[in-house]
């Protein structure tokens, strides 16, 4: 079936599947499969779609909003959804993605297993046995072939099992990682320069999404949290040990300006810098 939406090249297909009943109560079951050519201006935005969403992104880059996280999506990466909550994908550039919608028995807790392990985007060494299942599905449908239920659920069974296995084997290597160690031993000597998230993740090799949940299970905080902790930690062991004007300690800290200092500090300790400096020598 090609499609009609806006922003949605002519040459894209997809197909839309009604279950029977045994098919929606015994089996997994797709809902729509598709092979979509996007050009810039694409934007889908859902309360809900009755439905689970993994999307492959063969080329190209979109940006994907679930939950309180807005995620940049990238050639070769996955996005696992669940749709019954609210979301979007929207870009403002072409780009090519093959994917499906599916449900059935089962699919929340593999899509819960799954996402908990390795979070709602993510990259395989190996995506073929993925890319292969859902291409099966899409060439059944778009050759009218016969449509066999119990076939269809053991693709989307298989499918679920492969990244299922992949996301435990990721979140045993990533258990008090090395990676995360490279990264903070990046972060303490360049906190000055305030290093973006994406030059972390990209440290780690892992989506900025990921990145940040790995970090906060490994350190107890976010990558802002960690760097503006180093921050203060350094401000207060100047103010104690040196007489650095407050000015030059907020520079060497790396902030902007002495305000924005004074103001991250006081929220942070309850005192200005200065009170705190008068305190440390009182005692």
């Amino acid at each position: 079936m090609k499609s009609v939406e806006q922003y949605v090249r002519p040459k894209s297909e997809y197909f839309i599947h009604y279950a029977s009943q045994t098919g929606k109560s015994a089996f997994f079951y797709p809902v729509h499969v598709g092979h979509f050519y996007y050009e810039a201006g694409y934007s889908q935005r859902r309360n809900s779609f009755n439905s689970f969403l993994l999307m492959y992104i063969l080329s190209g880059e979109c940006v994907v909003e679930y939950g309180a996280e807005t995620v940049t999506v990238t050639k070769d990466q996955f996005v696992l959804l669940d749709c019954y909550k609210p979301h979007a994908y929207h870009s403002d550039q072409d780009y090519e993605s093959l994917w499906i919608h599916y449900d059935g028995q089962n699919s929340r807790q593999f899509f819960e297993m799954i996402t908990a392990n390795i979070g709602n985007v993510f990259t395989m060494d190996d995506p073929l046995p993925i890319i292969t299942r859902i291409s099966r599905i899409f060439e059944l449908f778009n050759q009218s072939q016969p449509i066999r239920e119990a076939w269809l659920s053991r693709q989307i069974y298989d499918m679920l099992c492969e990244l299922y296995l992949f996301s435990t084997v990721q979140a045993q290597s990533l258990q008090h990682s090395p990676v995360i160690e490279t990264v903070t031993a990046y972060i303490n000597e360049h906190f000055k320069e305030d290093p973006s998230i994406e030059t972390l993740a990209g440290l780690a090799n892992l989506s900025t999404y990921y990145f940040i949940r790995i970090f906060r299970k490994e350190t107890g905080l976010t990558p802002h949290e960690y760097v503006l902790n180093l921050k203060m930690r350094t401000a207060k062991y100047l103010l104690k040990k040196t007489v650095l004007s407050v000015k030059d300690i907020c520079y060497e800290c790396g902030f902007k300006n002495e305000s924005v200092f004074c103001a991250a500090f006081r929220k942070m300790t309850g005192l200005t810098p200065t009170a705190y400096r008068r305190k440390e020598y009182e005692e």
